[in-house]
């Protein structure tokens, strides 16, 4: 069976989910929990390592987003709810794994169930890369969700410290010291993340410049704040002049 946990501020709204899949999808799903705010769903989600998330958008205070803040891996599918069709619109456009309108429509519940069906059903792990996209739109957060063959990491734009392209793939070096190999080249990189605030020193780097210490003009290095040197391009150099 599907573990299930449904985050929504509204009772009701929680109990209809969860009637209307034990109705409709019987011997399917088992909700394993309910809450009615994200720290509630952070605790429920750590608890039960679920699936499938239902989770509104908007509730009092907060919204749904600020629980991926939590977690570092999404390792769980999830479904978008809420009862205002401009978040569905912005939903679309960024795709997530699937988003539903309230009052929840049976027909559109089972479209998306069967879609998740298939998903498992084919081994696909379903990856909410674009999910900080529709997260930046409501809340203003600065972060990506990037996808690597070990699971997806949930980072933030300020723990970056440079990108290193390799081919079709780059490496993020992060302020914690873990390196993380995203399959996308390092051009797809640069168009995710602030262009104010990272620049290209080389034709296979982009540094983020709050981590920049200083730069050396006679040997051409750049130096970092994590002690490392990045070697600087001669046809960069206007990036790093600006940048002061």
């Amino acid at each position: 069976m599907i573990k299930v946990i449904i985050i929504d501020d509204e009772h009701m709204a929680q109990e209809s989910i969860h009637i209307l899949l034990d109705k409709y999808f019987e011997g399917q799903f088992d909700v394993v929990a309910k809450a009615s705010s994200v720290l509630g769903g952070i605790k429920a989600i750590n608890k039960y390592n679920p699936d499938l998330v239902f989770l509104d958008i908007q509730m009092p205070g907060e919204n749904g987003f600020d629980l991926f803040e939590a977690f570092e891996k999404i390792d769980f599918r999830v479904i978008f709810t809420t009862a205002h069709e401009e978040y569905a619109r912005k939903a679309i456009k960024h795709q997530p794994f699937d988003y539903l309108l309230k009052p929840i429509d049976l027909q559109e519940l089972r479209e998306t169930i069967e879609r998740l069906k298939s998903e498992i059903a084919t081994n696909k792990d379903v990856i909410i890369e674009r999910l900080n996209r529709l997260e930046s739109k409501l809340n203003g957060k600065r972060m990506e969700i990037f996808n690597t063959q070990e699971g997806d990491y949930v980072v933030n734009f300020d723990e970056i410290i440079y990108c290193k392209g390799e081919g079709n793939y780059t490496e993020i070096i992060r302020t914690n010291g873990n390196k993380i190999l995203v399959s996308k080249n390092l051009k797809k990189i640069e168009e995710i993340l602030p262009p104010d605030e990272f620049i290209r020193v080389h034709q296979s780097i982009l540094v983020n410049r709050s981590q920049i210490d200083r730069y050396d003009k006679k040997s051409l290095f750049l130096h970092l704040k994590n002690g490392e040197k990045l070697s600087v391009s001669m046809r960069k150099l206007a990036n790093i002049f600006n940048g002061f």
